[in-house]
């Protein structure tokens, strides 16, 4: 399956941010690349989400019986918030897993 654009777009953007040294910017530019392609499972699935936000998206990913344990621990990690330092924690790289969750959501 062909990614959607906007998807493939928001990929780019966490990358580029990431290069100049936005990781805050990364993050949400991949947290809005796997919402896309959470609507578009959960779509495909039945359930329409109107405009829900983000984190409702995955939150409800999170939740649905027929996402496999694979897709609901990474969405997880799309799900947690940082720490007073702004980070996550240690190992977590959303810029990384991005590609790899919206795959796993696309097939």
């Amino acid at each position: 399956m062909k990614w959607p654009a906007e998807l493939e777009n928001e990929l780019y953007l966490a990358r580029e941010a990431r290069l100049r040294g936005n990781e805050g910017r990364a993050r949400v530019c991949a947290r809005r690349a796997v919402a896309i392609a959470a609507r578009l499972y959960l779509n495909a699935h039945g359930i329409q989400l109107g405009s829900a936000s983000v984190l409702k998206i995955l939150d409800r990913l999170i939740e649905e019986p027929s996402v496999d344990d694979n897709i609901r621990r990474l969405a997880r990690l799309f799900a947690l918030q940082v720490d007073t330092e702004f980070k996550l924690p240690a190992g977590v790289d959303l810029v990384t897993e991005a590609p790899n969750l919206c795959g796993e959501l696309l097939k």
